[in-house]
């Protein structure tokens, strides 16, 4: 689940998602092996794994929305602060309102980012970047050290609200701006019983100023190689196929989609025999789970995942064996 949007994998097939405040969660159980036992009762499938914690602190360029500060003070006033436990929400340097969460997998930018996980924060205009590590099945998500105190893009606009993250065909960094001058919606939530906006504020606001203004932004990096337009909707199977070994996931992922839409009229001996032999493990392994989609992935296959020097690689192999094992 996602209380707000942005659900995103790696290269492994890993999770990762925000959840309002919680900026990179992990899904860290996967349902496909708890359903196994419908009886066995476990107290969550996700983990928070940013090493800057939960409602993370923030560096911010933008100043406070005006209706920002009048509620920060209409809250005071009235004590729903110290009621509720308003810790970070009159702050105006915390995370409160994440989406988009999204892992770069292009080579279009320098190696440092590429895995690097990005995420919006549409209520002070920024879009944070964590870099995730370790060798464990609860990762680690950890600031940048070039952005040990400040955001990978922070925008001054007081109504800037970044909510999306996609990388192009390009290699390029896209970026959601919705745009508006109050970024929540009104009614109560967390088991509160007051608004979000209080009534005086949004009766002089109102919630849609912005809402025809939106934008997207197209963030590229000085050294970016030349980009030819891919034409994947018109390639040949035998394309898409080939396509399967590019260097890209946006490449590989729409080839594997296409594909797959189009499975029934396939020639899959064809397909097969067009696929590419790679080093490259992150392309390897897609390659792997799309011959499993097509019903084409053998046991030598598996073996070979096995035994790969990769150890990401070997427990997506070791995935592909739980299930041969029970047909095999």
């Amino acid at each position: 689940k996602s209380g707000c949007f942005g659900l995103t994998t790696d290269d492994w097939g890993r999770f990762f998602y925000p959840h309002s405040s919680s900026h990179l969660e992990q899904i860290v159980l996967p349902k496909h092996y708890l359903k196994r036992n419908s009886y066995l009762s476990v107290p969550s499938l996700t983990v928070n794994i940013s090493d800057h914690g939960h409602s993370a602190k923030i560096y911010p360029t933008k100043p406070p929305p005006d209706w920002r500060v009048e509620r920060a003070v209409s809250w005071e006033e009235d004590g729903e602060v110290e009621r509720y436990g308003f810790e970070h929400e009159n702050k105006q340097d915390f995370m409160t309102g994440t989406s988009g969460g999204h892992v770069y997998r292009s080579r279009a930018f320098p190696a440092e980012y590429y895995g690097n996980y990005f995420v919006c924060e549409c209520v002070h205009g920024i879009v944070h970047r964590d870099v995730i590590h370790g060798d464990t099945p609860r990762l680690t998500g950890s600031r940048a050290g070039s952005e040990a105190e400040s955001e990978f893009v922070s925008c001054a606009d007081p109504w800037s609200s970044f909510v999306g993250l996609e990388t192009g065909p390009d290699g390029a960094l896209y970026i959601v701006d919705m745009y508006r001058q109050i970024i929540e919606h009104a009614g109560p939530d967390g088991g509160r019983k007051i608004p979000n906006v209080p009534y005086h504020i949004l009766n002089r606001y109102g919630l849609r100023a912005g809402s025809t203004l939106g934008r997207v932004f197209r963030l590229v990096h000085e050294d970016m190689p030349a980009y030819q337009k891919p034409r994947l909707s018109s390639a040949t199977s035998i394309e898409l196929a080939a396509t399967l070994g590019h260097a890209d996931a946006w490449h590989r992922s729409t080839a594997q989609r296409l594909l797959l839409e189009r499975r029934d009229e396939l020639d899959l001996d064809a397909v097969v025999a067009a696929i590419p032999s790679v080093s490259s493990p992150d392309a390897r392994c897609q390659i792997l789970w799309t011959l499993h989609a097509l019903g084409r992935l053998h046991e030598d296959d598996v073996v070979g995942a096995l035994n790969h020097a990769s150890p990401e690689l070997r427990v997506n192999g070791l995935r592909m064996a739980d299930e041969l094992l029970r047909t095999s």
